[in-house]
């Protein structure tokens, strides 16, 4: 599984407790005060409901404001443009990352053009998955990767920068050299230090 999707996994959790949390707190408030004062009074009735109604009005927009807005890209289930950007600019005040790189596949719109769209996003979506693959046999696990736009791909990492450029080298010869779903993929990248230009 992606660093991506475990982070879109998390962030629905999240807001199921958001959810969840101020239902059961007034629960426990009405609860509370009910069953310690032993009698029920029709304001009280009316209070419950309309916390009751607050509530449901909340989820959903909760809800509905949590599916509007995801971490990751439908197609590649990489993270968003605008998440990526965070991630790598809370990152590199961190100091966690000294490098970013822009991976592209040079070809995308040749894919698109002659085998369909619905097959380029195939392509792209096993690509990142290869890429992964790839990057944690390198002992790079959970890395953070972001679609930038059509088949770029952005993410940060730290690393010397040569051994940065043999691991992308050799895994730009390993697609070279290998056919996904008979069709030839063709990528280049390129790497700017991360401390170049904060912005």
């Amino acid at each position: 599984m992606l660093y991506s999707e475990k982070k879109e996994r998390e962030s629905r959790f999240k807001l199921a407790l958001k959810v969840a949390f101020p239902f059961t707190l007034v629960l426990i408030f009405v609860a509370y005060f009910m069953f310690k004062e032993g009698d029920f009074t029709r304001e009280d009735v009316i209070l419950f409901v309309i916390l009751l109604l607050c509530y449901v009005y909340y989820a959903t927009y909760l809800i509905y404001i949590g599916f509007k807005k995801s971490l990751i890209d439908p197609v590649s289930k990489v993270f968003v443009r605008d998440e990526i950007l965070k991630i790598i600019a809370k990152d590199i005040k961190k100091e966690k990352v000294n490098n970013i790189v822009l991976m592209r596949i040079k070809n995308i719109i040749d894919i698109n053009d002659r085998y369909g769209y619905r097959n380029g996003d195939e392509m792209l979506r096993i690509f990142i998955v290869e890429f992964n693959k790839f990057m944690e046999e390198h002992k790079f696990r959970n890395l953070p990767i972001g679609r930038f736009i059509n088949g770029n791909f952005i993410f940060a990492v730290m690393c010397k920068s040569a051994n940065l450029h043999h691991i992308l080298n050799m895994f730009e010869r390993k697609i070279a050299n290998q056919t996904i779903n008979n069709i030839e993929l063709k990528m280049e990248y390129a790497t700017i230090d991360a401390n170049y230009d904060k912005n």
